[in-house]
């Protein structure tokens, strides 16, 4: 009897003491069951921005952009296939080269801009005309492609009448326009100079030339 009742005795302690141990974990702060998962990774965006911020975006090519060479504005004649094998020739337009107001003045190559007296060629405008139709010859490459158009040179009169520096202030058309335009006024004779109250002085004029395709 007394076994058994040291036995009932020692499984009461038992209980007793299980009851303890579950009473403990069930008070357990819950947060601390969580100790053996491993602490989530963040991303640090700031950093990153930062550092995206430093990269350089490649830029996109803008189609619409007109395509320049050597500062020179190209307008590129559009060939016209009912001009195609026709017959060339030119025309002058001509106008006063004189401004209806303003100073007459010299640039840093002493050379005025407009004068009292414009320069003129020799024998008039008839005879500039028909000085250009007989040198000029219509390029061939446009005239195959019936290209036609307007052009203006502009160049100098020194006080002997010397023609000088001419140089293509519009827009550049191509197909051989332009170059045979300026060989033309290379080689022109002597003009007379322009003036101003009476003095020769060194001028520039600026002469159009029309490139016209007749069928």
């Amino acid at each position: 009897m007394l076994y058994i009742k040291t036995l009932s005795n020692n499984a009461k302690a038992t209980i007793a003491a299980c009851m303890v141990l579950l009473f403990i974990v069930s008070c357990k702060n819950p947060s601390d069951k969580t100790e053996s998962t491993p602490p989530s990774v963040t991303t640090d965006t700031s950093s990153t921005s930062a550092n995206n911020s430093n990269v350089a975006t490649p830029p996109v090519a803008d189609t619409n952009k007109a395509v320049t060479t050597d500062n020179t504005k190209v307008a590129m004649g559009k060939p016209n296939p009912a001009k195609k094998g026709g017959k060339g020739r030119t025309t002058i337009v001509f106008n006063n080269n004189t401004a209806s107001s303003g100073k007459m003045e010299m640039d840093k190559e002493g050379v005025y801009n407009r004068a009292d007296v414009m320069p003129s060629f020799p024998g008039g405008e008839k005879a500039l005309v028909k000085f250009m139709e007989d040198n000029i010859q219509y390029p061939q490459e446009a005239i195959d492609e019936g290209v036609e158009g307007q052009i203006q040179l502009q160049f100098a009169v020194d006080e002997t009448g010397k023609v000088y520096s001419p140089t293509l202030v519009s827009d550049k058309i191509g197909y051989g326009l332009e170059d045979e335009a300026m060989r033309v006024v290379k080689k022109m004779p002597k003009w007379n100079p322009g003036n101003i109250k009476g003095k020769n002085v060194k001028t520039r004029f600026t002469l159009p030339v029309s490139f016209v395709i007749n069928n």
